[in-house]
């Protein structure tokens, strides 16, 4: 199986006009991104997550061989979606939120995370299995700093529950089954800072992600930026570049300032990845 050439510019999708289609443009444009740079590693994780991202990598793995386009895999996984719930993932000219569809495309069905409840006192470890954890995280309205500053602070935090044997407080610690290669942070109307990486715990390590992509939201319209390997910087608008991207630069070059907006619209998600 071929791979795409970090070099070449990253292809994207075609805005749908009859099937508002922007919040899945941007997503699935820097997911190819992702899973293009290596698709043997990107089979497995996203085979093993659930039924969308495994149906998204079997369209990729037919794009990649000229059998169909992207447009066509993103409309099978909206399909699947639309069927499941048609209120948040509708047709036509209603458009749907691309945090409730990174939410549901990123949700562990597989693999279940884990929540360590430890005590601060006598080190008594209460451990639970909890589906209310997916890979997505909303910063809180009153979070300041960057973005690995935050999601460290989410995944170690006081608990409001106490110690059985002593009634200490206990700290919460979320670890996941299975250590992440793929998460996003909702910062909506939220003044944080990018981070480059972040670091995501797992059962026995600590696993360290990259930025893969921001997506921006302005005037009823999604669109998205793509950080490749070499940290080159590609604009993507499914309207006004369609199929292809724009380079704008190498990450590091481009300011923070000008980071959060893009052609007048404002950062609204942020999506990290495992380095191929």
């Amino acid at each position: 199986m071929t791979t795409c050439d970090e070099d070449d510019t990253p292809p994207g999708t075609q805005w749908d006009a009859n099937n508002y289609s922007c919040a899945y443009d941007a997503l699935f444009t820097i997911l190819f991104n992702i899973w293009s740079a290596n698709p043997r590693k990107w089979k497995k994780i996203f085979q093993e997550s659930n039924q969308y991202l495994s149906t998204l990598h079997d369209g990729f793995q037919h794009y990649l061989k000229g059998v169909n386009t992207l447009e066509a895999t993103r409309d099978s996984v909206r399909t699947l979606l639309y069927e499941n719930d048609p209120v948040l993932f509708p047709s036509g000219h209603t458009g749907c939120s691309v945090s409730a569809l990174t939410t549901q495309m990123f949700y562990p069905i597989y693999k279940v995370p884990q929540l360590h409840l430890q005590c601060s006192h006598c080190n008594n470890t209460i451990m639970i299995n909890s589906n209310r954890i997916g890979r997505l995280m909303h910063v809180a309205h009153n979070a300041t700093g960057t973005i690995s500053q935050i999601l460290d602070n989410h995944l170690h935090h006081q608990s409001q529950h106490v110690c059985d044997n002593c009634n200490a407080p206990l700290h919460t610690t979320i670890r996941f089954s299975e250590t992440h290669k793929i998460y996003a942070v909702d910062v909506t109307d939220r003044d944080v800072t990018l981070s480059e990486t972040i670091k995501i715990h797992g059962p026995a390590h600590t696993t360290i992600l990259h930025l893969k992509g921001p997506v921006y939201h302005g005037g009823y319209h999604f669109t998205c930026r793509i950080i490749d390997n070499s940290s080159n910087i590609w604009f993507h608008d499914g309207i006004s570049t369609g199929r292809t991207s724009i380079k704008e630069g190498k990450f590091g070059t481009v300011s923070q300032p000008n980071l959060k907006m893009c052609r007048n619209k404002q950062l609204c998600l942020v999506i990290y990845g495992h380095k191929s």
